[in-house]
C-alpha cells in the first residue's frame, strides 16, 4: 500500500480534464486493474461493460467531489483516487472536517484571501452540480432502456451480471458524490466559523451567502438521488417478492 501511495502521487503531478491525472499507463491500466481485483476480492467486483459516453463523463465529473477541496491535501487526493477506482474501499476516505481548514491556514497568510479562497471554492462547486445533474440524468435515461432490455431480452449470464453491476455503480455513483457535498458543505462550514472567529471581516457575509446558495442546490439536486435510490430498493424488493431475481446492493 505505500508502494502504491507513492507511485500514485508521482503519476499525479500533471492535471488533465477536470482536474484529473493526465493520462498514463499507471492512472489507465494499472490502477483500473489493481481497482478490479481489489473490488472482487470484496465482493464488489466492478461491470466489465465498456462505459458510454455520458457514463464516463459522469465519472469524470464526480472527481471534483472526490477529491478533497484544497490542492494542497496531497495524501487525500491519494486516497480519493484509490478509492475512485475501487482498489480502495469508498469507506477508506473516513470524512475530516478540519482537513481543509488546515489547508487554507497552511498556505494562505492573508485572513482576507483566506476568506475569498473560501467562497471561490464553494462558489466552484455549486458550479459542477448543473453539469453534473444534467449527466447524470441522461445516464438514468439510459439505464431504463437497459432495464427495458433485460425485461424484454434474452439476457443471461456474463451480460445480465454486468448489466446489474452497471446500474448499480451508476445509481451508487450519484449517492456517493451527494455524500461527497455534505462533507465538503461540513468542511466550509467548519472553516468559515473558524475564520469568524479568529479574524472577524465584513467580507465573511459573502463566504456565508455562497455556503447558504450551495446547501440549497445541493439539497434540490440529492433529494432526488435519495428518491431514485428508495424507487429502485423497492421495486427490487418487489421482483424479490416474485421470484425475479435478486436485490441489487447499491453501494454509498
Amino acid at each position: 500500500m505505500a508502494g502504491a501511495l507513492g507511485l500514485l502521487a508521482a503519476g499525479c503531478g500533471m492535471n488533465g480534464d477536470f482536474g484529473r491525472p493526465t493520462p498514463s499507463i499507471w492512472t489507465s491500466t494499472i490502477l483500473p486493474a489493481a481497482g478490479f481485483a481489489s473490488g472482487a476480492a470484496r465482493g464488489e467486483p466492478p461491470s466489465l461493460f465498456a462505459l458510454t459516453d455520458d457514463e464516463q463523463q459522469m465519472r469524470d465529473r464526480a472527481w471534483r467531489y472526490i477529491m478533497p477541496a484544497h490542492e494542497k491535501s496531497y495524501f487525500y487526493r491519494v486516497l480519493g483516487e484509490l478509492a475512485r477506482t475501487h482498489v480502495l474501499p469508498k469507506e477508506a476516505l473516513v470524512p475530516d472536517p478540519t482537513i481543509y481548514k488546515r489547508a487554507i491556514w497552511a498556505t494562505t497568510a492573508s485572513p482576507v484571501s483566506r476568506y475569498r479562497r473560501l467562497t471561490d471554492d464553494i462558489d466552484a462547486d455549486r458550479a459542477l452540480i448543473p453539469p453534473f445533474a444534467a449527466v447524470t440524468a441522461r445516464v438514468e435515461a439510459a439505464d431504463d432502456i437497459r432495464r427495458g432490455a433485460m425485461r424484454h431480452l434474452s439476457v443471461q449470464g456474463y451480460e445480465r451480471e454486468n448489466a446489474e453491476l452497471r446500474l448499480a455503480e451508476n445509481v451508487g455513483l450519484s449517492i456517493w458524490v451527494c455524500e461527497l457535498i455534505a462533507q465538503r458543505i461540513e468542511a466550509y462550514d467548519v472553516a468559515l466559523n473558524g475564520l469568524v472567529v479568529e479574524v472577524p471581516h465584513k467580507i465573511a457575509v459573502e463566504s456565508e451567502r455562497a455556503l447558504t446558495r450551495l446547501k440549497q442546490d445541493a439539497a434540490a439536486f440529492c433529494a432526488s438521488r435519495w428518491r431514485l435510490l428508495e424507487l429502485r430498493r423497492a421495486d427490487e424488493g418487489r421482483k424479490s417478492r416474485r421470484g425475479v431475481g435478486e436485490p441489487i446492493v447499491v453501494k454509498g
